[in-house]
């Protein structure tokens, strides 16, 4: 099982309290398109996804956002899908009368899982969000995560070193005593032609639980206006070495990702 981050989670509701700031002050479109009923259905890899009949019930939406969450299990070879996903019932709004979608994917990796997890929401017209869901998953389900496992694993998974570990710490310290495991969060704010970061933020620290390493990768776009987007990347990891949360992991973790991880919105 993936460790719950606190700062992940931070990260994510920061991210819908950001897009429930930018679309409050928009009034909602007069369109009512048709979305499907909230449902679930899962199936594996193998086959064609096809979206069952108990799941091609739909409903009009009264806020005028279709919304999709989707799940794939890379080990198990298996894909989970749920229709009609609310996160936060505020955050049903619509921009203006400008269709647009709303993303945030994870990523997460240990030593022995890859998981992605997709949550999508758009006003662009009728069952925007199956659209989505149809054209999306043959490419999640092609995408090849070992060689990114196997660099980022061989880098933060080494034999712990004997408790109590020094962590880098964002204090002006600078490092400390950690009796637990040394952890980092980094957050960026990507460049949305170009993809690359524009400003980037790390908090290296001490987490107080004793877990194995791994890694969560979280890539957002977001509406700020009518025409434009915010695009985000976050990744925060577990590791069990002295000073393993230090300025060269972190680059070299941005390496790794720079080298075999696409996020999903990028063309």
């Amino acid at each position: 099982m993936f460790e719950k981050i606190n700062s992940s989670d931070m990260y994510f509701k920061r991210s819908l309290i950001l897009s429930i700031i930018l679309t409050a002050s928009f009034p909602q479109g007069n369109g009512l398109p048709s979305c499907h009923a909230n449902c679930q259905f899962s199936q594996n890899f193998n086959e064609p996804l096809i979206i069952p009949d108990k799941c091609n019930k739909t409903m009009m939406s009264s806020f005028n956002l279709c919304q999709v969450r989707f799940e794939l299990y890379y080990t198990q070879r298996t894909i989970f899908v749920n229709f009609g996903t609310e996160l936060m019932s505020r955050q049903k709004r619509t921009i203006s009368d400008v269709p647009y979608d709303y993303i945030i994917e994870t990523l997460r990796i240990n030593g022995t899982r890859i998981e992605t997890t997709v949550f999508y929401s758009c006003t662009l017209g009728e069952r925007c969000e199956e659209e989505y869901l149809l054209s999306t998953i043959p490419k999640l389900i092609e995408k090849n995560y070992q060689d990114l496992q196997k660099g980022l694993i061989d880098l933060l998974d080494h034999s712990r070193s004997t408790s109590p570990l020094t962590c880098e710490l964002v204090s002006s310290s600078g490092s400390g005593t950690c009796n637990g495991t040394c952890y980092n969060y980094r957050s960026q704010l990507i460049n949305s032609t170009s993809y690359q970061p524009i400003f980037t933020t790390d908090s290296p620290s001490c987490s107080d639980k004793i877990v194995s390493a791994s890694i969560q990768i979280m890539s957002s776009k977001t509406p700020f206006s009518d025409t434009q987007y915010i695009h985000g990347r976050m990744f925060d990891y577990y590791c069990a070495n002295s000073l393993c949360n230090n300025a060269e992991t972190n680059l070299r973790v941005q390496e790794l990702m720079d080298k075999y991880y696409t996020s999903i919105y990028q063309k």
